[in-house]
C-alpha cells in the first residue's frame, strides 16, 4: 500500500463526501436543481479521483471487490454506492427530496469510518476515537467547499436570499468547532492513557518536537486561523457582501486543507487521530 497514495485518496474521498452536507440544509425550491445536480456531479468526480489514486495493492479498479483485503474491498464498494445514489440524484431529483443525497452521505461516511484501519500499522488508539477523526475530517473539508460553490451561486443569481449562504456557513462553522474539540479532546484522553507508550506519544503532540511543531502548525492553520474567517465569513454575510464572504471561503479551502493533510500525516507517523 502506498502511504502517499492513501492519503491521497482519504483527502479526496472527505472532499466528496463532505461537500453533500450544505444540500441538506439548503431548500431545493430557493436555489433551484441545478445546485443541486452540480455539487451531485463535484462529488462523483471527486470519488473518481480518490479511486484514481488506487492506495490499495492489487486494487482491479473495474472490479471492486478485487481489493487486497476485505476492508479496502468493503470501502470502494461503499463509495461505488454513494456515486449510484449521486447518479439517481441527478436524474430524478424533484424539488424538496433529498433521499438519494442523504443516502450517498450516509455511504460516504461509512466508508470513510473504515479508512483509518486502512493504514499501515495498527494504531493504538481506540476504534471511535479514528472513525470519529476521519469522519469529523470530512465534513469539515467538505463543508468549506460547499460552502464556497454556494456563495459562488450568488454571481450566478442575483435574486437569492441571504439563508442558503447562512445556514451553509453555520454549517461549515460548526463542523469546525466540532472537529476542534475532538482533536483536543483525542489527544489530551490518550496523553493520560495508562499504556505508556501511547500517553508518550501523544505528550510528544504537545511538546516542543518535531511531531509537536508539526502538530500545531495543523492545529494553527487548519482549525484556530479557518475558526476565525468562518466568523469574518459570517460577518461578511451579514453585511450581504457575498462577495467577500466568497473570497475568505477561498483562503480557508486552502487553510483546512494543508491543515488536514498535515493531521494524516502525523495519523500515518503516530497512530494518533488528531
Amino acid at each position: 500500500m502506498d502511504a502517499l497514495k492513501l492519503i491521497f485518496f482519504s483527502l479526496f474521498t472527505h472532499f466528496a463526501v463532505g461537500v453533500l452536507v450544505p444540500m441538506l440544509f439548503i431548500s431545493v425550491q430557493e436555489m433551484g436543481t441545478k445546485f443541486f445536480r452540480l455539487i451531485s456531479v463535484l462529488s462523483i468526480i471527486l470519488f473518481a479521483g480518490a479511486v484514481w489514486a488506487n492506495p490499495f495493492n492489487d486494487l482491479a479498479l473495474a472490479i471492486p471487490f478485487a481489493a487486497a483485503s476485505p476492508l479496502s474491498g468493503q470501502i470502494i464498494t461503499l463509495l461505488a454506492l454513494a456515486v449510484f445514489f449521486l447518479f439517481l440524484n441527478i436524474f430524478f431529483l424533484q424539488p424538496g427530496g433529498k433521499i438519494f443525497v442523504t443516502l450517498a452521505l450516509l455511504a460516504g461516511l461509512a466508508a470513510t469510518a473504515k479508512l483509518p484501519f486502512t493504514f499501515p500499522g495498527v494504531s493504538p488508539a481506540p476504534g471511535w476515537m479514528l472513525s470519529g477523526s476521519f469522519m469529523s475530517s470530512a465534513l469539515m473539508l467538505g463543508s468549506v467547499l460547499g460552502t464556497m460553490i454556494t456563495g459562488h451561486w450568488y454571481l450566478v443569481n442575483h435574486k437569492l436570499t441571504l439563508r442558503p449562504l447562512q445556514m451553509a456557513a453555520w454549517v461549515f462553522i460548526g463542523l469546525a468547532v466540532w472537529r476542534t474539540l475532538l482533536v483536543f479532546l483525542t489527544v489530551i484522553t490518550l496523553s493520560n492513557s495508562a499504556e505508556p507508550a501511547l500517553a508518550g506519544t501523544a505528550k510528544g503532540l504537545l511538546a516542543f518536537s518535531a511531531t509537536g511543531i508539526l502538530f500545531w502548525a495543523r492545529v494553527s492553520f487548519g482549525l484556530v486561523v479557518p475558526l476565525v474567517f468562518g466568523w469574518m465569513i459570517w460577518g461578511s454575510i451579514k453585511v450581504r457582501n457575498t462577495q467577500s464572504a466568497t473570497g475568505i471561503l477561498y483562503a480557508t479551502i486552502v487553510l483546512v486543507l494543508v491543515g488536514e493533510a498535515f493531521s494524516k500525516y502525523l495519523y500515518l507517523f503516530t497512530g494518533i487521530p488528531v
